[in-house]
C-alpha cells in the first residue's frame, strides 16, 4: 500500500514538473505602458530597474521593437541590464529611444558610448 502511494505521489510530481516547463516563443508588443501597467516610475523618486534581458537580442527584431516601446513607457530613471550578447544591437536600440543614453560595464570597468 505504501509503495503504491509513493509511486502515485512520484508520478504526480514528475508530471507536474514536466508540464510546468516550457518557453514563450511568441513576443507580443504592448499597446502602451498604461494599458499593460508598465509605468512604474514616479517624478518624485529615483527609480532604478535591474533587468536580465537574457542574451539580447534573442528574438530580433521582435525583442528590439518591444524594448523600443517598453523602455520609455516604464518611466524610470535608470535601467541596469545584463546578458547583452551584442553591444552593437544595444547601441542600435538605444539610438532609437529619445532622451536615453547608456554605459557598458565589463569586469567592473565602465565604458561610455
Amino acid at each position: 500500500m505504501k509503495r503504491n502511494v509513493l509511486l502515485l505521489v512520484l508520478a504526480i510530481v514528475l508530471t507536474l514538473s514536466v508540464l510546468s516547463c516550457g518557453t514563450n516563443s511568441k513576443i507580443t508588443n504592448p499597446v502602451t505602458a498604461d494599458t499593460i501597467g508598465a509605468a512604474i516610475g514616479t517624478p518624485e523618486t529615483f527609480d532604478l530597474v535591474t533587468w536580465n534581458i537574457e542574451n539580447f537580442p534573442l528574438h530580433n527584431p521582435e525583442t528590439t521593437n518591444l524594448l523600443k516601446t517598453l523602455i520609455p513607457n516604464l518611466k524610470v530613471d535608470c535601467i541596469a541590464v545584463d546578458e547583452i550578447a551584442s553591444t552593437s544591437s544595444l547601441a542600435s536600440l538605444m539610438s532609437q529611444i529619445p532622451d536615453w543614453s547608456y554605459l557598458i560595464a565589463s569586469s567592473g570597468m565602465v565604458t561610455q558610448e
